[in-house]
């Protein structure tokens, strides 16, 4: 009988430790509960639930959490949010890109006492670059507000 009790806790535990966060409050949780924004944080965004604030995830170098919470939330807010990924992914490639052409310019140009072809087409691919690295990224900007506004519209109000 003891067993039976021990082993009903432990199932009941593990399926409470998988479901996602949105599945257990969907039903129950007011917006003004579970409603999501970002904040400005250490390095990057939080992503907070609610009046509270309390922390979800976060948008920084290395550390992009936030992603997965609205990845799993309704349709139209993981398509937005995976749109974010892949526009993200392309700013940062450009920029990276741009940033090295232009140190490889410009540190090339400097070092000779004459400027070499080198040195402009490093200089141009650098600024160049730098232009879809900017359209990437406010094409991210916007698919990540779209995701959470889509999450958010689910709420009950």
């Amino acid at each position: 009988m003891h067993r039976r009790i021990v082993l009903a806790a432990a199932f009941c535990g593990a399926l409470s430790a998988v479901t996602p966060i949105h599945a257990q409050t969907a039903g129950t949780c007011t917006y003004a509960e579970c409603a999501l924004r970002f904040e400005p944080g250490n390095w990057g965004m939080r992503l907070v639930r609610g009046a509270a604030g309390r922390p979800v995830g976060w948008i920084r170098p290395f550390n992009r959490s936030a992603i997965d919470t609205l990845l799993r939330g309704p349709d139209s807010a993981a398509a937005n949010a995976r749109l974010y990924v892949g526009e993200r992914k392309k700013a940062d490639a450009y920029g990276l890109i741009g940033t090295a052409s232009l140190v490889f310019g410009l540190i090339h140009a400097h070092n000779g006492h004459e400027v070499h072809a080198v040195d402009w087409a490093a200089l141009a691919l650098g600024f160049l670059t730098l232009g879809p690295a900017g359209k990437h990224g406010n094409n991210a900007s916007a698919a990540l507000s779209r995701s959470v506004w889509w999450y958010n519209a689910n709420l009950p109000h």
